[in-house]
């Protein structure tokens, strides 16, 4: 499939950062970066913002849209190894208990870090609440764009790193701080073998350097390695990469003394290509905006670490886009028999007097308008059943609706006559007659039946193994 333009967008507080790339080969490639100093925050107002600074080709590329560290929350979890299906049922249990939010109102997603001396299942979790994805969608929604992903920033940053500073990073086996600079916030991530094991966002920039609240600045990078330490006690800082053409301070003598830590700076544009439009801010200590975040999308978007865009909206994108592409399909079918049928007349013509051929065309023109005609019922018939004919789309985005969250699914299969098979697993029986009452109710299945339910214990606790089976109705009354 033919790759697509690339179009990366970052909203925080003080700036709105867009940057455009071609594809090339199996990458892409920057072609321009603009920052723009926020001045009216509110959602049409930066709708309007955006909209101002993209085109119509902008509108159908490929849109990543960055989540700020301080709009997530990351929790390093050990769990008890186990199928992936069991992992993330774990993680919803555990992230539950942790974050002051109700699991409806969340979205999150993990990296799985790899197993302790235990044989625990490390995993880093990025959890942020609904409401921070659904205005940042509004907002591109407003400008024209459809995002389809949501990259942490702290994931950007790391993906820069391990493209851009690969061979550095090899040479280190413990862990290495990335520190992010903008006028009045910082970003600080920790890598270990080149995955994401912390990040956190710090509320001093570059005006505090050399100011009066550099102690409170150089006070936070401390916090941040003692949090790490306390979290990864075997493991120890080597270096701190600062992502900044290099500065004038003692803030950064200090860390290096203070934590024994060696302190390099690396510049992100001076890996921009001499062609690359670029349109930043001042570099001045009160305005100042960092493009890693944007630049690191690149990579980090075709191996994303976290995509935080809520599970639904992924599956609406994919239905749409299956069929579209069944729509193109059928268009490019009926182009390739005209055509052939064209290359079929010219050798006709040549091959044959005037008059017959003329007659020949005649009753094949009249052969192909037939043709195209029932080619015209079939995509009617086609168009009829999207419409009048409960989609596979509609009977899983019910079927989940009714789903109750202590239930998970072992098996889902459904047969040429309509026939549905559901294994599963639920932590109540209840759970399991819940479930099968909503199925009843529900107008998109019939007779439902309950196989088994049956009860087994699983670490200390019992869970509910399960099998239902139903008929989905079809037809234009279930709509």
């Amino acid at each position: 499939m033919k790759r697509q333009p690339l179009i990366v967008i970052e909203i925080n507080e003080r700036h709105c950062k867009i940057l455009r790339a071609k594809p090339v080969a199996q990458d892409h490639q920057v072609t321009d970066l603009s920052i723009t100093r926020i001045v009216d925050p509110s959602e049409e107002a930066l709708a309007k913002l955006i909209s101002s600074q993209i085109s119509a080709s902008d509108r159908k590329a490929y849109c990543a849209m960055i989540l700020g560290r301080q709009q997530v929350i990351l929790k390093n979890l050990s769990l008890p190894a186990g199928a992936k299906d069991e992992l993330q049922k774990m993680i919803s249990l555990q992230i539950a208990t942790q974050v002051p939010y109700a699991r409806e109102d969340i979205v999150f997603d993990y990296l799985v870090l790899g197993q302790d001396a235990a044989g625990y299942t490390k995993v880093l979790v990025a959890i942020t609440h609904r409401e921070a994805i659904n205005v940042l969608l509004k907002v591109v929604k407003g400008a024209g764009l459809v995002p389809r992903q949501f990259i942490l920033s702290s994931a950007s940053i790391a993906s820069w790193a391990r493209q851009k500073l690969a061979s550095e990073l090899g040479r280190l086996s413990s862990a290495v701080g990335l520190l992010s600079l903008e006028s009045e916030v910082s970003e600080l991530c920790l890598l270990k073998n080149q995955q994401l094991v912390y990040a956190r966002e710090l509320k001093h920039g570059l005006r505090d350097i050399g100011g009066d609240f550099e102690d409170a600045f150089l006070k936070e990078v401390s916090l941040t390695f003692e949090s790490f330490m306390r979290e990864h006690p075997q493991e120890k800082i080597a270096k701190v990469f600062v992502l900044s053409a290099p500065l004038k301070g003692t803030l950064f003598e200090r860390i290096q003394t203070q934590g024994q830590i060696e302190v390099a700076f690396v510049d992100p544009c001076a890996f921009l290509k001499n062609d690359v439009s670029i349109s930043l801010p001042q570099n001045k200590e009160d305005d100042y905006a960092s493009p890693v975040t944007c630049l690191g999308a690149i990579e980090e978007h075709q191996k994303l670490t976290f995509n935080l865009l809520p599970e639904k909206i992924r599956k609406d994108q994919q239905g749409k886009m299956q069929r579209r592409q069944a729509v193109w399909f059928i268009v490019l079918l009926i182009i390739n028999l005209m055509l052939a049928g064209i290359i079929f007349g010219q050798r006709l013509y040549r091959q044959e007097a005037y008059l017959s051929t003329l007659k020949q065309q005649v009753v094949k023109m009249r052969s192909k308008a037939q043709e195209v005609q029932r080619y015209n019922e079939q995509v009617q018939q086609i168009e009829q059943n999207a419409i009048t004919t409960a989609s596979v789309v509609d009977i899983i985005d019910g079927f989940y609706a009714m789903t109750p969250k202590e239930a998970s699914f072992q098996l889902l299969f459904l047969d040429r006559n309509d026939r549905l098979t559901i294994q599963g697993i639920a932590e109540t029986r209840a759970s399991v007659n819940d479930f099968q009452r909503n199925l009843i109710s529900s107008p998109l299945f019939q007779d439902v039946n309950l196989e088994y339910a049956a009860q087994r214990r699983f670490f200390e606790g019992e869970i509910t193994d399960f099998k239902i089976t139903a008929v989905v109705k079809r037809g234009k009354e279930k709509l």
